[in-house]
């Protein structure tokens, strides 16, 4: 795969050190300099916009034109249809009132775990997480409405390619990518590292599921540098047909393509997450993958990642369009951190409304330190997860033709393998959306 062409010098990529000449500039110059960088970058980011929506609608028609009449199919638009009558709702029920007081660390670390006090780990394997009595598995289901977050999935895959971690996580806004780890160590390997690289490198892993992904963000980096790949071509047709069809999901589809358009660049030293913060405004870095770090007991047991990606959203200040996915379901403390967020600042804010299992330790403390940014105080935080509990744990049925929300019994004999039932909680399962037979992806 040829990488794209460079719209900018490396040497403007805040991640390189100046040379001698620059740092004897003076500050007029400096200024000059700072000023047509950032033009450069703000017209390479609507160039590649516009390069990827004028191809991918052509393609779009030709796909749309493909399908119609298509024998024991249904017209593409009816599709389309259904799949807005059965796309999840943009925002969570239920807004939580604005309170006073705060919330201390001791009353959050008990209450999270005496709302878990009759879940229980699965054949008490600890890192299989606690799950309730009953729940449900998630079969294919349609994917046109969520096209950010299945592409935030897809590249979350790709980087858990460098080595094993837990979980990685991805977050796109503002047009760019800030992406984190569970582990304070696999943060540290992601940076430096470039996504290109990755997807031309990628190495079958024997999943069939995690390869698919990894192939989906190759087809995509492959035809944004002008390459031939049919696969990757249909995928940016996909794209364009659904962000017409469901515009809410379009900042976040172009702002990942608009970041992925510079994968050929290294990813980014973000810091922690109040340092990240403050990239996540700056012009200078639109269309960049930044790194995020976390923190915690030690470099392996951290807080999870998407907490750390959503303490920086907080910190940031941003309150318009953003998306949060990885290459799991969100655990049930992720999905009451992400929907805190969501209710009290960033209500554009979307993710994946579909828990899987319990962590109490480390998710507890990242969720501590989101109440302190918030403001949240101790009456908001209890109704949060209130409200959490009501919420069904998920599994994922990986097989052909599985209801998109079944009745499990046995959630702790569900989640582990030696048992033969069949359900996964590390990946997602087919798609259904959009008559998708060659093409499965991740679903919810």
């Amino acid at each position: 795969m040829m990488p794209p062409k460079r719209r900018i010098d490396e040497s403007q990529s805040t991640d390189e050190k100046p040379d001698e000449e620059s740092e004897e500039e003076s500050e007029d110059e400096a200024e000059i300099d700072a000023t047509r960088a950032g033009s450069a970058v703000l017209a390479m980011l609507e160039d590649a916009r516009n390069i990827i929506l004028k191809r991918a609608r052509t393609l779009a028609a030709e796909v749309d034109e493909a399908y119609q009449g298509a024998p024991g199919s249904e017209d593409v638009s009816d599709r389309y249809t259904q799949a807005a009558l059965s796309a999840p709702p943009a925002t969570v029920a239920g807004p939580i009132a604005q309170g006073q007081g705060g919330v201390s660390k001791t009353t959050v670390l008990a209450t999270t775990r005496g709302a878990t006090s009759t879940m229980r780990f699965a054949n008490n394997v600890t890192f299989r997480g606690k799950w309730a009595a009953d729940g449900l598995a998630s079969g294919a289901g349609p994917k046109n409405a969520v096209r950010d977050l299945q592409l935030l999935n897809q590249i979350s895959q790709l980087l858990l390619s460098i080595g094993k971690s837990t979980e990685i996580e991805a977050m796109v806004v503002n047009d760019r990518i800030l992406v984190s780890a569970n582990e304070a160590g696999t943060v540290q390997e992601m940076i430096g590292r470039k996504l290109a690289d990755l997807a031309e490198g990628y190495q079958p892993s024997g999943d069939a599921d995690y390869d698919r992904k990894a192939r989906k963000t190759q087809g995509v980096l492959n035809v944004m540098a002008g390459d031939d790949d049919a696969l990757g071509e249909e995928r940016m047709a996909r794209l364009a047909v659904d962000t017409d069809v469901f515009p809410e999901q379009e900042p976040g589809v172009t702002g990942i393509l608009a970041a992925l358009s510079q994968a050929y660049l290294p990813i980014i030293d973000g810091g922690l997450p109040n340092n990240a913060a403050t990239l996540i405004t700056n012009a200078a870095l639109e269309c960049r993958i930044i790194a995020v770090n976390t923190t915690g007991t030690s470099p392996s047991t951290c807080v999870h990642a998407e907490q750390s990606l959503a303490q920086a959203l907080v910190l940031s200040g941003w309150r318009g369009p953003a998306s949060i996915a990885g290459g799991k379901r969100p655990c049930l403390f992720c999905y009451v951190s992400l929907r805190l967020v969501q209710e009290l600042h960033c209500p554009q804010l979307r993710f994946n409304r579909r828990p899987g299992g319990v962590w109490t330790g480390t998710t507890a403390t990242g969720l501590y330190g989101l109440l302190l940014s918030l403001g949240a105080d101790e009456a908001m935080f209890r109704r949060a997860v209130t409200a959490a509990m009501s919420v069904p744990q998920y599994v994922t049925d990986p097989r052909p033709g599985a209801e998109p929300a079944a009745e499990v019994t046995g959630m702790g004999d569900a989640v582990t393998p030696s048992k033969g039932r069949g359900f996964r909680t590390d990946t997602g399962t087919p798609s259904d959306s959009e008559a998708e037979e060659e093409e499965e992806e991740d679903s919810d």
